[in-house]
């Protein structure tokens, strides 16, 4: 009896509100996590798990920064349901937690399954570069970007970052020019050609080039501010150049 006593205590909070998916919903939307966990919980009791309150309940829970709980809620919808977005989800709380050859496998073998999904082979490739495979996450960008339909920019983003990290500056400045060429204001795309302009202004061994590519990084930069002026990592950015072109 205590027990029984116990749980209707735990309850009781909801017991004013509508027990259904869409309070729960409402409940998140509002940033109330822990009382849409407690409404899900509520229906899940009277025998209402369904594919839907299994997410959101996952979802309550990576807000509340609860990432195993998160996981095992993901999991257990994708019994219900093999969704690509759910696995997606997954896949990312997988690379919060640092379990990174389990995030891997999971995006692998779900593109093998759903191998059109641009997003899937997105996360794919990402897996790949946390496990210190860059050549194979490339190689996944590269199926993206021959898969003929609007890919949008961020594969060349993180095509981008790659090459950035891999010290092959030109290839990066090709990926972030094609950005600008599909979104002309791309705040990220701007900011970032700007360092890898000035990574290839300060390997350059001819002045006039060093400084031409210099003027280049502070126009992108002055471009990125316009999109965010309080943006400090781009106003950083824009006096480090600022003093590089000043001692050229």
């Amino acid at each position: 009896m205590r027990l029984f006593y116990i749980f209707l205590l735990s309850i009781a909070p909801i017991l004013s509100q509508e027990v259904s998916y869409d309070t729960a919903f409402s409940l998140y939307k509002e940033g109330e996590y822990a009382k849409s966990v407690s409404v899900i919980k509520a229906l899940h009791i009277a025998g209402q798990k369904t594919f839907q309150s299994l997410y959101l309940e996952a979802h309550n829970n990576i807000r509340l920064n609860k990432l195993q709980t998160a996981t095992d809620k993901l999991e257990q919808a994708l019994l219900k349901e093999n969704n690509p977005v759910a696995i997606i989800d997954l896949v990312k709380v997988l690379l919060k937690r640092g379990n990174i050859t389990q995030a891997r496998e999971l995006a692998q073998s779900s593109v093998v399954t759903y191998p059109e999904n641009v997003d899937l082979r997105l996360i794919h490739a990402m897996t790949l570069y946390r496990s210190k495979r860059p050549k194979g996450a490339l190689q996944e960008i590269e199926q993206i970007k021959t898969m003929g339909q609007n890919i949008g920019v961020d594969p060349l983003l993180m095509e981008a970052m790659i090459y950035y990290r891999l010290a092959d500056y030109e290839k990066a400045e090709m990926s972030l020019k094609w950005v600008l060429e599909i979104e002309g204001e791309n705040k990220e795309a701007l900011n970032n050609l700007a360092l890898v302009l000035e990574k290839l202004a300060l390997r350059s061994g001819d002045d006039k080039e060093r400084r031409s590519k210099l003027e280049d990084a502070r126009f992108y930069l002055e471009k990125a501010r316009e999109q965010d002026r309080e943006n400090q990592a781009i106003t950083g950015n824009l006096e480090r150049i600022a003093v590089l072109l000043n001692e050229s």
